[in-house]
């Protein structure tokens, strides 16, 4: 069936905005606003596998622009639902070259949304994602360090040894109040420490602990609260992480 014209004029504006994008004379401030353009239009322009290609290379060949970067992956990220899996190899080297040139707000950008985007989300390498967490945590964002360690960590077998200690430095991670208390307990399950059990058990008294939730971390888990109760003056946190701890002990 062939296209509207609404939709063949649409599809035209879409990849003229692309090749002004790709111009070497468009001005940097045109080219953003030609990427803001293509994100208008992908609402009505079906972005088939080819058109998902032309944008992944144009997001190459201007990966220093972390504005253009942004815009195009929204394009991707929305317009292309069905085949998001056939552009994971075209991510990862986009990441890779970010990570190995040192254009970080480039990395954070692509991290970002692939880490929204589940098809995305598990091809991840550890390392771009521990440097895009630790530099929002030196920008004083540990709220969305937070939620890009609940979404990641899941799609691990066992939590990268960076995540612990990172963790138990920034409490804040777990303390975030727009973190809902399932995400919570993941990201606590993922990395236990003696601070995230005694910040969860001064906010969550009530809440019923599932042992087989630690998975591979289990024996750190019972380590660092049997230290959490040790350290403890308050008697009510206490008896809650006692309470913890013999669930944990004896496996109900």
């Amino acid at each position: 069936m062939a296209d509207s014209p609404s939709t063949s004029y649409a599809h035209t504006a879409f990849e003229h905005a692309l090749a002004v994008i790709d111009d070497e004379n468009t001005r940097t401030m045109d080219r953003a606003h030609a990427a803001y353009v293509i994100q208008l239009l992908v609402v009505v322009v079906p972005v088939d596998e080819k058109l998902a290609t032309d944008v992944a290379n144009v997001i190459g060949r201007h990966l220093e622009d972390p504005d253009v970067v942004f815009a195009l992956l929204r394009v991707l990220q929305r317009g292309c639902r069905d085949h998001l899996a056939k552009l994971t190899r075209a991510l990862q080297r986009l990441c890779a070259r970010a990570y190995a040139k040192q254009m970080a707000e480039s990395l954070r950008v692509l991290v970002a949304v692939a880490i929204e985007t589940p098809p995305w989300r598990k091809t991840l390498r550890v390392a771009w994602v521990h440097q895009v967490i630790m530099e929002r945590l030196v920008a004083g964002r540990e709220h969305v360090a937070a939620l890009m360690l609940a979404e990641w960590l899941p799609e691990r077998d066992r939590a990268p040894d960076w995540v612990r200690p990172l963790v138990e430095q920034h409490p804040a991670l777990l303390a975030d109040e727009d973190l809902s208390p399932p995400v919570r307990w993941q990201l606590h399950a993922a990395a236990p420490t003696v601070a995230g059990w005694k910040l969860l058990a001064s906010i969550d008294q009530e809440h019923v602990l599932a042992p087989e939730a630690f998975g591979m971390n289990f024996r750190a888990a019972v380590e660092t609260l049997g230290k959490a109760i040790d350290e403890t003056p308050d008697n009510a946190m206490r008896v809650v992480l006692a309470i913890w701890r013999a669930r944990l002990g004896n496996g109900e």
